[in-house]
């Protein structure tokens, strides 16, 4: 598929100083990653305009820029000017998505899209040429860049993770993507300081089944089972119960492992899997209704899928010396994920550390949620609590009305790492550290690691 920068810009109103060079690239809003042949988009932020920085993806080998305001270049380079580069951006992205051949699939929830991704493309790559969302790329600063990348791969599949943060977002992303299977994972509290709450949540997404021929849905999901009935197409329900197309059951789990039976079209299939938790077992049952509604055979899914590693940040199991482990789920938090993911520590049988940071972006109702994540967090009876941010002292008190013990606040993040020096890390320990993706969690697992590496275990 040819992208064509003179159908492009036909396409999309402006005026144009220069030539367009016959061959391109890529696009980028990054003028530090602008390499020779790129073109820059001049995108203006909150706290950045990237006008400033023209120059320099210029002298990084742009070979031509867009604007909103005239800048000094080159002669050989071109400049298009338009009147708001991050409109110019989304019809780039419509436009890339026009001309592609390949199939759409489009991922949303407030939890699990990147894991149901990954698990989605291995099973699906053993068939299908599969070009997906890199990380947890999925905004539409950053998925129009992506749709341009998509053509230079002849893909049959794009698997697309698709978030939002506020009302608007997802009308955006379904112009760029137009998602012809869209997947529903769940509808937690995440960015309801800007949505109000859960059913401003669901929502902002579920207008990705605007655009869908099929959508794939958790039916054990509250809202999306009551609003999924206000959509005419065609609908593939997973579920943990017996009243869903796909369903499945978790026969015995552990930290690192779980069995599970899954059902569809009559039969049953156990399966040992490498990873563990409800959060898992969710994503899992999305990525296997994808499958089976592309022709693949569920068992051949299943064996595919159980040897699936958690990513980082999300699940992955750091082992440590003296089988002390850290469960590193640091990458982001919210209510829902952070309730479903402590739930397999629930028979844990060792010493259990949680340290947990704030959950960001709920407004005004933050003190009385983290409460709320207190008294969940008690309910597995860890043996020392650390709760580090803003909201630590409520979820402090929640987990104390809870009667739990050895529980430590801390404002300050200097305070948390020298408190880790010197806290008694029992042999065969477990330590589950979670927080949003702004408190940078992750540099409480480089801590401990260092701490052991160390010899100062």
């Amino acid at each position: 598929m040819k992208f064509n920068l003179n159908d492009l810009f036909l396409k999309i109103p402006g005026r144009l100083k220069g030539k367009l060079p016959v061959e391109f690239n890529s696009f980028k809003v990054d003028s530090r990653e602008i390499i020779k042949g790129d073109i820059f988009i001049a995108i203006r932020g909150s706290n950045f305009d990237g006008h400033d920085f023209a120059k320099d993806a210029i002298k990084n080998g742009a070979v031509g820029i867009v604007v909103e305001k005239e800048v000094r270049v080159p002669s050989h380079l071109f400049q298009y000017l338009v009147p708001v580069t991050s409109d110019f951006l989304i019809a780039l992205g419509e436009y890339a998505r026009k001309i592609n051949d390949a199939k759409f699939i489009g991922i949303t929830g407030s939890s699990g899209k990147t894991t149901t991704k990954e698990m989605a493309s291995l099973i699906l790559q053993e068939k299908y040429n599969i070009f997906k969302t890199p990380g947890n790329l999925n905004t539409d600063l950053s998925l129009p860049l992506f749709m341009v990348d998509a053509l230079k791969e002849k893909a049959d599949f794009v698997i697309v993770e698709m978030g939002i943060q506020k009302e608007g977002d997802m009308d955006k992303l379904v112009r760029i993507v137009e998602p012809q299977i869209s997947v529903i994972l769940n509808i937690g509290e995440s960015h309801v300081e800007f949505l109000k709450d859960r059913n401003g949540v669901a929502k902002e997404k579920f207008k990705i089944m605007n655009k869908s021929e099929l959508s794939i849905l958790n039916l054990d999901d509250d809202l999306i089972s009551k609003l999924s009935k206000n959509y005419n197409i065609k609908k593939f329900f997973f579920s943990a119960k017996e009243r869903a197309n796909l369903t499945g059951k978790i026969i015995s789990f552990g930290e690192n492992n779980m069995e599970v039976e899954v059902s569809y079209l009559g039969k049953k299939y156990k399966k040992i899997f490498s990873f563990s938790g409800f959060t898992f077992f969710y994503d899992m049952l999305g990525a296997l209704s994808i499958g089976v509604n592309l022709g693949l055979d569920l068992d051949e899914s299943l064996d595919l899928v159980s040897n699936f590693s958690p990513i980082k940040g999300r699940g992955e199991i750091v082992m440590l010396p003296k089988n002390i482990r850290i469960i590193d789920e640091t990458y982001n938090s919210n209510p829902f994920s952070l309730k479903q993911s402590i739930k397999k520590m629930e028979r844990h049988k060792d010493f259990l550390i949680v340290i947990v940071g704030d959950m960001l972006e709920l407004g005004e109702n933050s003190p009385k949620i983290h409460e709320e994540a207190g008294r969940t967090i008690s309910s597995v009876k860890p043996d020392v609590l650390i709760a580090f941010g803003k909201y630590a002292e409520f979820l402090k008190k929640g987990a104390a009305v809870s009667g739990l013990k050895n529980i430590f606040d801390f404002s300050d993040k200097t305070d948390v790492i020298n408190f880790l020096k010197t806290i008694a890390i029992p042999e065969n320990s477990i330590i589950f550290i979670k927080g949003s993706r702004g408190m940078k969690m992750e540099e409480f697992v480089e801590n401990i690691k260092e701490r052991f590496e160390n010899g100062k275990g």
